[in-house]
Order: structure tokens, then sequence, then C-alpha cells
């Protein structure tokens, strides 16, 4: 063979080595890359499956709406926790907290035949008047969670190995008690100790509104990377904060409402009012605090210290006429405003004992009506007709409206005399991104989503 066709055929060889190594490369790299994605999704899954146990009873011969903590009192042996009820439990707990008779959950538990040895208060305490030491709630110690520390510690676990929670929620991120329930999960986890949210309703339903929060603005008023207006209850709350943050290292256990559907609103579900927090005075307030709440971040005042808190917006130097002329022109779904002065009362209150001028918000539709976008657009009408005169509250060296919006974009764009359309869309695209996720749905309750009956609507 001719020294040419032997450096053809020796070329041939080399290169099919060549080739052949590169595809053992490429194989091997798949391979890694296959064992990858299946660890992430085994984790994935996993989380999934952990994030909450769902917890599957009735209240027989009923068609009325009961709280989680009926639902469980009527079936004390619905919890797949070993011997649940010789536990020593915990119970974050407030006075809101009651059943379709006004009967208080914490009674209702304790004569089920639960051990209870604590309780944690949350913020403004058990009764809505604080907390003191040596206070106690039905006969059980209670812990303050909303004092020198926000954080339960190793002496108020001391001998607890199991934790209900039971809060009535407003359906909004920067309501606290949502943050003490999540904090109280990173404990639980770290502890081993099984957490059982006993579930009551979303009082303002299931939609979902307003700016995502990011990471830089996480703080007591935003523990939870939701939008504004989250539109779930604390039992799926819990199973989202699981998921998302603590990768389904806590035993979370779910205790649903039962005939509840997620488009209800409080007053429509028969259960007795009970204000979640001292300036909630009735379910008016309840559905105007995601409108006006921004204001605390601000030199205006929210209404507090009237009869109207978070209905009423207003300062001394403000002209509620003009006001009133601005907002209504935008043309809000669902709500209208009416010039109004009043005087604020009390030692801890914006403006106390001077007269404010300023606009009262009359919510006529509230299916239609989107506080959060009432919100953004309260403050650009203030920033129009006041410019500079409406001024950022700041606690410590951060904005607190950044805090309370999630996001320190409202302030930048408002500063930056943004158009009012691109405010609301900011306010838009978070509640549909948020929709969207896999996150929120994987923590949705099924049972939630059911069409209530025309009686209820």
């Amino acid at each position: 063979m001719s020294s040419l066709w032997r450096s053809i055929l020796h070329g041939r060889a080399r290169r099919a080595c060549i080739f052949a190594r590169r595809r053992r490369v490429r194989l091997a790299i798949a391979g890694v890359l296959v064992t990858v994605a299946v660890a992430i999704a085994v984790q994935y899954y996993r989380g999934q499956v952990r994030s909450a146990v769902v917890v599957a009873a009735a209240v027989a011969g009923s068609s009325a709406v009961r709280v989680g903590a009926e639902v469980l009192a009527a079936n004390p042996e619905c919890l797949a926790i070993e011997r649940a009820r010789e536990r020593s439990w915990a119970v974050l707990t407030h006075a809101a907290a009651v059943g379709s008779d006004g009967e208080p959950d914490l009674q209702r538990i304790l004569d089920a035949g639960f051990r209870v040895t604590r309780v944690f208060a949350p913020e403004h305490g058990v009764t809505g008047g604080g907390t003191s030491p040596g206070d106690t709630y039905m006969g059980v110690p209670v812990a303050d969670l909303h004092g020198t520390t926000r954080r339960p510690t190793d002496d108020m676990f001391d001998g607890v190995n199991g934790l209900m929670v039971d809060l009535q929620d407003v359906g909004v991120r920067f309501f606290t008690y949502v943050s003490t329930m999540c904090i109280c999960l990173e404990e639980c986890a770290e502890r081993g100790i099984p957490v059982v949210v006993l579930d009551r309703p979303n009082p303002i339903g299931g939609v979902v509104e307003g700016p995502m929060m990011e990471d830089g603005c996480r703080s007591f008023v935003g523990h939870i990377p939701t939008p504004v207006r989250h539109g779930m209850t604390m039992g799926e709350i819990a199973a989202l904060y699981n998921r998302a943050e603590l990768r389904g290292r806590a035993r979370v256990f779910v205790v649903p409402v039962a005939n509840w559907s997620r488009e209800m609103w409080l007053d429509q579900t028969g259960l007795p009012w009970r204000r979640p927090s001292p300036g909630l005075y009735c379910m008016s307030s309840v559905i105007a605090y995601p409108a006006t709440c921004f204001l605390e971040g601000t030199n205006v005042s929210e209404g507090r210290g009237t009869m109207r808190p978070f209905e009423l917006v207003g300062a001394p130097w403000i002209d509620g006429e003009a006001l009133a002329r601005v907002l209504n022109a935008v043309g809000l779904p669902g709500c209208s405003f009416t010039a109004r002065s009043f005087t604020p009362e009390g030692e801890t209150v914006k403006y106390s004992g001077q007269e404010c001028g300023g606009v009262m918000l009359h919510v006529t539709d509230r299916a239609a009506f989107r506080p959060v976008r009432a919100s953004v657009t309260v403050l650009w009408a203030l920033k129009q007709l006041y410019g500079d005169r409406l001024a950022w509250e700041k606690t410590g060296s951060t904005y607190f409206i950044d805090l309370l919006a999630g996001t320190p974009r409202v302030r930048e764009m408002l500063d930056g005399n943004a158009p009012l359309a691109e405010l609301r869309a900011l306010c838009g695209n978070g509640g549909r991104r948020f929709v969207r996720s896999g996150v929120r749905a994987g923590s949705l309750l099924r049972a939630y989503d059911r069409p209530s009956s025309p009686a209820r609507r």
C-alpha cells in the first residue's frame, strides 16, 4: 500500500477516534445533566408533597360555614399526628378567633381534649390591648410575640411539642399576623415541631392585586413573597411559605374551613364579626384597608384616631374638595370620594387634635373595587396637587412606604412624576405573575374554589 493511502486511512482512523471520544464526553455531560434535573425534580416534588397536609374532615349535618377549629373539635381524631391530644400544644391566637356560635376557639380546642400549655400572642395581644408579663388567656400562660422579641424563644417552646395557629387575617401582605405565623413556622421547622393551621376565611375574598414583594423590602410588614392582596387563607399561606421559603422542612397540617368558597366575603359567611385588630372597627374598614394603608408611610392621615379609620384620608393642609374632584375624575371602578373634614384623637396618631381637610372613600361595588389601584391613585393625586408637601416617612434608614408596597418603585415613580397608567400597570403585573406561578397554584385548597350557592353571593 502506498504511503498516500496509508496516511489517508490513518487520518480517517484518527478522526473516528476523536469523534468517538467527543461523543462519549457529550453522553457523559448529558447523563450528569439528566441526573441533576431528576434530583431537582425530586426535591421540588418532595417540597410540593410536604408543603402541607390538608386534613380531610367535615362537620356532620351542616351546610353552614364552620371555621377550622370547629371542624377539628367535631373530628378530634382527624389529625394524622401521633398522640395529638396527648401533646403539649402552644396556640397562636387572639380574641377574634371565634366560631360560628361566637365561642372562642381556644375554649373549643380545650373542650375537645387538647392539652394547651401556652398561648402565643401576636401584635395587639390576645384581647386587643397588648400583652403584659404574667398575662393568661383562659387560664393558659401567654407569651408575647410582639414585644421584646417577635420570634418564639427556647423558653417559650419549653415543654411544647405542637403548635396550632388560629388567627383572623385580613387578606393583605402587610398585616403582621402573617409574618408572625411564618416566623413560627421557621422555628418549628428547626425543632421538628408539627404546626396545625386552623383555617379561617380570607375576609376580602380571592382577588389578587398589587406589586410583588422584592427581596430587599422584606420586613415584619412584608415577610412573604406575594403581592399586597394575596387572595389566600392563612392555611394556604402556611403551605406556600413552607414550599417557597422552607423547602418543605416544616410539618404543616391545615384544617380547612367547611362550606366556604373563595369568592365569599366574610359578612356573607354568617360568622360573627370580631375586630381582627383595634383599628379595624367593621367590615367596611377591612375593605378600605388595602386602599389607604400606604398612607402610613407618608405625612397624610389614614383616618386613625377616628371612627372611620382607613376610610378617611387627610391632613391640615389638604383641600378636600379639590382632592375629591381629582380622584373622581379618574373614574376608579367600584368607589367614589367625597370631601370630608375630621379631627383625629389619640396619643400616637397623626395630627391629633388638629382639623384635617380630606376625603372619605365610599366603596359602591366591592366586587369591582381594586383597593391597591385606588391606593396608588390617591398617592398620585396628592402628588399632583401638593408636590413635595407629600412627604415620605422613614423607619430607620428605610422608607416605610417601600416596606408596605414591597418595592421602592411606587415611591420612585411618584417622585419621578410617572403617569398614572404606569403606576396601575405596576399593581396589575405583580398580581398576574403571582396568579400564574406554580408555587401559589400548588398551595391553594381546591375545596375553596367551588362556587357558592346563590344565597351566599
